[in-house]
């Protein structure tokens, strides 16, 4: 009996352990209710668009420190910013994708064209946005996030277009620009940018949860090599 509860225990183990595994794997970006998001592939907490919109990127920076108003929070580093927008948007069979469009890993993704509504639709609902525009019964809604690239400031985009017949005529676009410098926007903010801050909470990587897995499975066949005997 004893034997058949601990092989159970580890079984169950296991099974949570490989779900953890395929989860983290998955890519996906989850909401959250503390005005963030999370990309699951890599644990990073990301702050949604919409809430540092319309300050500058140094006034950003300078709050991160203890008893500012962004306390916890880091400046986001262009490979968090790639990797984030890789996980999120590639892969989503969308109309048009390219990962390397305006060069390596700077991708460029577009869907909707003649289809209500987008692919990309349940992450833009999870990311936030920095500016809605309402035109003609049609909102255009769009973001900016910035973050220290190759040659200083640079941007992601996202922009959605929603309502009536303009989502069938107007695609949804994401993509990363990073060949170019945008200083000037460091002291100067605008409503449509944002500033990416991450939160990088630890999570056990896929490959040291396989590894726990194989270690589980080898103990579950020990256990009963002995019940044999």
């Amino acid at each position: 009996m004893k034997t058949y509860l601990l092989n159970s225990a580890i079984l169950g183990l296991l099974l949570i352990t490989v779900s953890i595994s395929n989860t983290a794997i998955a890519g996906l970006i989850e909401n959250t209710d503390n005005d963030s998001f999370i990309d699951l592939s890599t644990g990073i907490e990301w702050m949604d668009f919409g809430i540092n919109n319309g300050e500058s990127y140094d006034y950003v920076s300078s709050q991160t420190i203890v008893g500012g108003e962004y306390e916890g929070w880091q400046l986001a580093t262009s490979n968090q910013v790639y990797q984030m927008w890789a996980n999120a948007f590639l892969g989503l069979n969308s109309n048009f994708e390219n990962p390397d469009f305006f060069g390596v890993g700077q991708l460029k993704v577009v869907d909707g064209m003649r289809k209500d509504g987008s692919v990309f639709s349940p992450i833009f609902e999870a990311m936030g946005f920095n500016t809605v525009i309402d035109l003609y019964s049609a909102d255009t809604r769009y973001s900016k996030g910035m973050f220290e690239g190759i040659n200083g400031l640079s941007f992601v985009e996202a922009k959605e277009r929603i309502g009536m017949y303009n989502n069938w005529l107007d695609d949804d676009i994401v993509q990363i620009i990073d060949s170019s410098n945008n200083d000037y926007y460091k002291q100067n903010g605008h409503v449509e940018f944002s500033t990416m801050l991450v939160k990088t909470n630890e999570v056990p990587e896929p490959s040291t949860l396989a590894i726990f897995a194989l270690a589980m499975m080898g103990l579950l066949s020990h256990q009963t090599k002995r019940e044999v005997r």
